[in-house]
């Protein structure tokens, strides 16, 4: 895989992490196989998005990652989770977790708010729908 296009989106923002990476372009396979997962329940979508995932982890530039203490997938709302039965971020981050042995803490973040899907909305939109949405559970951790 070549290297991907800086994000357009993120390009001249300022966030609280170091370092971000992109699996590939939200279009053509790559959103068939999210959307599937998220809303027909298409688990076997959950081996070869880990496996992107892990693929994208293993390149050299993104060592520092590989050193990373823990996986903490993003949390979706209870109410959600009951509808969906599973959150797709869970079920990707446990895959990479196991296949390269790195924790996972699903539990030290917490959606706190329920939120309308982002589905349709603009960036600045979907910045501002996930406003407090979440809170570190265990903030000792």
């Amino acid at each position: 895989m070549g290297e991907l296009p800086e994000c357009r989106h993120c390009r001249g923002y300022a966030y609280r992490f170091d370092r971000a990476v992109c699996v590939g372009l939200y279009q053509g396979p790559l959103r068939r196989a999210v959307i599937n997962l998220k809303f027909r329940r298409w688990l076997r979508a959950v081996e070869p998005l880990s496996a992107l995932v892990i693929e994208t982890l293993s390149r050299p530039e993104n060592a520092p990652l590989r050193e990373a203490e823990g996986l903490i997938p993003v949390p979706i709302h209870p109410l959600r989770h009951a509808m969906r039965g599973f959150n797709q971020a869970e079920e990707i981050a446990r895959a990479v977790s196991q296949q390269m042995d790195i924790p996972l803490w699903s539990r030290l973040v917490r959606r706190r708010r329920y939120r309308r899907p982002q589905v349709g909305l603009t960036g600045a939109q979907r910045w501002e729908n996930v406003q407090g949405a979440f809170e570190v559970v265990h903030p000792q951790q």
